[in-house]
């Protein structure tokens, strides 16, 4: 099973992705970073240059060329990940669910929230959950 460390919203906090990754690095088998801190986590990935990372922009990454929202397979589970603002998550997670299932995805990610979050939608199959 692939085990995965999803971070997001560091906000110039490059320490604190330091120190996760620090500590859990030899228990994971990616990372996915759901913006809002690109430099800081492009800063804090020197040291692991072999841990794939997956990362999107966030409305705070100016300038960013990652995109907004990604789509990988993990295990045979597809996962769609974003930020989320440009999904209004802080609103609903309609939008959000949609967009996932539309792309085939299985479990959504998001960050910009702020706030930890678990949602299953039963008659979509889709679970998003949010990170901090």
């Amino acid at each position: 099973m692939t085990k995965l460390l999803v971070l997001s919203d560091s906000h110039g906090g490059r320490a604190a992705i330091e120190r996760v990754l620090l500590k859990e690095n030899a228990n994971i088998d990616a990372l996915v970073f759901l913006g809002d801190g690109l430099r800081d986590l492009e800063q804090a990935l020197t040291p692991y240059p072999r841990l794939r990372a997956y990362s999107v922009a966030g409305n705070c990454d100016y300038g960013a060329l990652e995109p907004m929202d990604g789509l990988a397979a993990f295990d045979q589970t597809i996962v769609f990940y974003t930020h989320g603002h440009m999904y209004g998550v802080k609103y609903d997670l309609d939008t959000l669910t949609d967009a996932a299932a539309a792309r085939g995805a299985e479990l959504a990610l998001f960050g910009h929230t702020h706030v930890p979050h678990a949602f299953l939608a039963m008659d979509r199959a889709l679970r998003a959950r949010s990170s901090r």
